[in-house]
């Protein structure tokens, strides 16, 4: 709908509504009021038009959205709730979990929790690789330090303090 609307002027026959009954109607005014009738029928077509372009629109969007809502709904418990958590409070869950026990520079176990941690998920182990607390406690036997092993975790404690237990 552009332009002026019909609705939103003022009737050129409110004098005749304002007096229906009192007196007579020419043809050449019930011709006029008939034309000007029919252009208000039009724009009450065309509203109704609109009307029903938007009840569509709606109902599209509605479906849309339901859709979108149930894809949602099947995929969302495939990301564990843990996924939620900050990273600031994984650390400390896995701080807590790991304890005072220092990293073995003489072998990488497979119980060992960093590496236990490390595989959970990709997000664990960006986590635990990343954290210099982890890798900043050591112990070994002396003559038995794997070099790799003391490389890896030197670069992964970054700046943090170092711990070594020598015995």
């Amino acid at each position: 709908m552009s332009g002026v609307r019909i609705v939103d002027q003022v009737s050129p026959y409110s004098s005749l509504l304002d007096n229906i009954g009192f007196f007579s109607v020419t043809d050449a005014l019930q011709t006029e009021l008939r034309l000007f009738l029919r252009d208000v029928k039009r724009e009450v077509d065309e509203c109704q038009r609109t009307v029903d372009d938007l009840k569509t629109a709606l109902w599209s969007a509605q479906k849309d959205r339901a859709a979108a809502q149930a894809f949602h709904d099947a995929h969302d418990s495939i990301s564990p709730p843990i996924h939620d958590l900050p990273a600031e409070l994984v650390i400390r869950i896995l701080e807590l979990s790991i304890g005072a026990e220092p990293l073995q520079l003489t072998h990488f176990h497979f119980r060992e929790p960093r590496r236990s941690f490390s595989m959970v998920c990709r997000r664990w182990r960006r986590i635990v690789l990343s954290t210099p607390s982890f890798w900043s406690d050591h112990v070994a036997k002396t003559g038995e330090v794997n070099m790799a092993i003391m490389a890896a975790a030197l670069k992964r404690s970054q700046n943090a303090p170092l711990s070594f237990d020598i015995r």
